[in-house]
Order: structure tokens, then sequence, then C-alpha cells
């Protein structure tokens, strides 16, 4: 049974593997890099030097953690590649986001050094596929990773006591006294109800529902949608009544459980979901710790 970790104040986890030959190993699991939204900032070269800067933190979290390999699950471009051929029927700022993607395996591929580098592609990575080992879904002992913009599929179902998710860039609205508000990245721990699955997935015996983490994005620029503001995540597993919203658990990246009062008329929702709990025992099992 391997062993889930939060990496404190970081949208990023550690699975530690428990049994077989790999035991020890550390994965370092990261989701929706989406590189190339930086072109926002204006000028290639701001985008370039943001995404250097991403690359490294991603690198310094290697070092930290101990990692003996990268799992990136999903989006790590921003914009689906255009073809060379309509370089010229582009506007300045899509030349200059396709620059950006055709630079970014490069600098990617420089992880390498540091440790092992699996994708688990989203919707935006067909191209990346031939830079690195790539995987359509990752099976590490009894946790599932997949990007969810796809379901799971049969063979993770039967194995995964927990399933974990990516593409929906989770957050929460919090409103101070004065009432200002302000998003913070969240992860999303919720519960998938196992006579939901027996629908999708009918050849499959049941006998346990399945926990579910829902990755917060990596990118500082994406904070994500807000889950008390609008109770919608992407995926196809995750629009249907099998996962369980009302029994979400929801932390803050410093392991700040989040009570969420989906009782409240949804004009209220800014004010009554963004109050907070104090730390439990719960919250600080959530915080990594070295092995």
């Amino acid at each position: 049974m391997a062993d889930l970790r939060m990496v404190a104040g970081e949208p990023a986890a550690i699975v530690i593997e428990r049994n077989g030959k790999n035991r020890g190993r550390r994965s370092l699991l990261v989701a929706d890099l989406h590189m190339g939204i930086e072109t926002s900032l204006g000028t290639e070269k701001l985008a370039m030097e943001a995404i250097g800067r991403m690359l490294g933190k991603l690198k310094r979290l290697v070092e930290e953690n101990e990692a003996d390999r990268l799992v990136l699950i999903g989006d790590i471009r921003h914009r689906i590649p255009i073809e060379k051929e309509y370089w010229q029927q582009m506007t300045d700022e899509e030349e200059t986001t396709r620059r950006v993607a055709l630079e970014v395996p490069e600098q990617l591929l420089k992880l390498k050094d540091a440790c092992e580098v699996l994708l688990v592609p989203g919707n935006h990575d067909g191209a990346l596929k031939s830079y690195f080992e790539t995987h359509s879904e990752l099976l590490i002992e009894d946790i599932g990773v997949f990007h969810s913009h796809r379901w799971p599929s049969e063979e993770m179902i039967k194995q995964a006591d927990t399933i974990i998710a990516a593409h929906s860039h989770p957050a929460v609205a919090l409103q101070d006294e004065l009432g200002h508000t302000s998003k913070r990245k969240v992860w999303v721990f919720g519960e998938i109800d196992e006579k939901g699955l027996e629908k999708q997935y009918p050849d499959i015996e049941f006998e346990r529902s399945r926990r579910i983490v829902i990755m917060p994005a990596f990118n500082d620029l994406i904070v994500g949608k807000a889950v008390n503001e609008k109770r919608e995540f992407l995926g196809p597993l995750l629009k249907t009544d099998m996962f369980k919203i009302e029994k979400m658990e929801i932390f803050t990246l410093d392991g700040t459980s989040l009570a969420l009062d989906f009782t409240a008329k949804k004009k209220q929702r800014g004010r009554e979901h963004g109050k907070r709990k104090n730390h439990t025992g719960k919250v600080q099992r959530l915080r990594t710790q070295r092995v």
C-alpha cells in the first residue's frame, strides 16, 4: 500500500512505494503546468523567464523531497500547437505562443538530469509523447494517477483505492471582514460512489468506494475555479453523480481544512464557504515528512 503525502505549501505530492522491488521509491507528482500561458505577460522573453523559474522550482522540489522520479500529470503545454505552415497567418501573440511551445521540450528535457521523468498526458500534450516515457494513466501500487479529461481504465478502477486526478484546477474564494474576496489553490479529497461505478464498469464487482484526490495546478499563474462558487469539475468521471460533492474535504496548500456549507443559497456561498477550521490531527497528517 503506497503512502501519499502532500508537499507542505506546494501544489505537489509525494507517493512512496511500500512493497515489491520498487519499495521506497519516491515519485513527485505535479499537474497542469500549462507552459505558454506566460505569453500573456507580453513578450516571449518574459514568458521564457517565467517558464524557467517554474522548471527551476520543479527541480528544487525533486531535490528537497529526494524524489526518484517526476510524474507530470497532463496539460504540460497551455496551447495545442499549430502546424508550421500556418505561421504567416498568425497574429504576433499567436506566433509568440507557438515559438514558446517549440522551445518548451528542450527546457523540460533538462529535468531528466535530476531524475526520471514520466508523462501522463492531458488533452494538450500529444506533441510531447516523443520526448518522455508516456503512460495514459499510472498505477503506483494502490494509487491510480490520470489527468481526468477521460475515463479511467477498468484496470485502474479494479486496483486503485485512491485515484489522483488533475485537469480541474480547484480553488476556493475567501472573503475577509471588509468584503474583499481572494482565491487560493486547494486540494480536494472526495469519494466515488461504488453504485455509480457499477453503472460505468458493469463487468467489475465492487465492494468499496474509492477515494479521489483532485490536484491543484502547479503553474503560479493559474489559481483555478472556486469550488465554493461553482460546484463543477472537469472530466467525465467528476461530472457524474458518482462523485459525491457533499462529501468533499478541502485543504489549502498549507494544510488548513476549510468548512464548506453547501446548504447555503447560491448567492451566499462566497461568504458562507470561506470559513476556516482550526488545525486538526487529520490536517497535520497531510503534511510531508521525510522518511
